[in-house]
């Protein structure tokens, strides 16, 4: 379907923008309440970032698609390892999250979106000690704060959705990879009962206005 027929729906789409993909996004752009730019990688280290595109193909997406009210995301991701080094280091993150922030900032970003995944159970603390370090300094800013969390994996919950649903402006829940290339076995990507599930366990931890499924 296109945009139009969606205009009078009491509903809010969310998208997640690559720079190989914006040709294909650009036709039902007006439909989404936030635009995502998945734009920047962790380098090894920690301390800087690496553009996944340049940015002349967000800002021209943006100028011929963006609508009034329209957010504004970068979406940021990287190896593990790296993450970690980060977590563990009060000066390194210091340093992380300044440039991140100049970065949002140079690019006139309505807010972050933290896409670390894979960083295990035992560092839930860290990582919820570096979102309230993170967003109590975007915050200051007028800078909004999402993070995605893994959803594959919520009967763990190697993160605190709790405490990440109290600091941060949106939580994304990735329902999907129930079954992926890591599996066992061939499976449905995000069956119904699991997706119900999981919305049911995060709407018990966190408010649902800022539930992004």
């Amino acid at each position: 379907e296109n945009a139009a027929s969606f205009e009078h729906k009491n509903l809010a789409f969310h998208a997640w923008i690559t720079p190989w993909n914006t040709e294909q996004l650009t036709e039902n752009s007006p439909i989404y309440s936030s635009l995502s730019a998945f734009w920047l990688t962790v380098e090894a280290g920690g301390a800087s970032f690496k553009e996944k595109g340049g940015w002349k193909i967000w800002d021209d997406f943006l100028a011929k698609n963006k609508r009034d009210g329209q957010k504004t995301f970068l979406t940021v991701s990287g190896n593990p390892d790296d993450i970690l080094l980060v977590l563990s280091d009060p000066g390194l993150q210091d340093q992380h999250l300044q440039k991140l922030l100049e970065i949002v900032q140079q690019h006139s970003f309505s807010g972050v979106d933290i896409n670390y995944e894979g960083l295990g159970r035992e560092n839930r603390t860290n990582f919820s000690y570096f979102i309230a370090k993170l967003t109590e300094k975007f915050h200051a800013q007028g800078k909004l704060v999402a993070v995605t969390v893994e959803s594959r994996i919520a009967n763990q919950v190697p993160m605190d959705w709790k405490v990440i649903g109290q600091l941060a402006d949106e939580v994304r829940l990735m329902i999907y990879d129930y079954h992926a290339s890591q599996t066992q076995q061939p499976g449905p990507i995000a069956p119904l009962g699991w997706v119900k599930e999981v919305i049911e366990y995060a709407d018990r931890l966190i408010e649902t206005e800022k539930l992004v499924i």
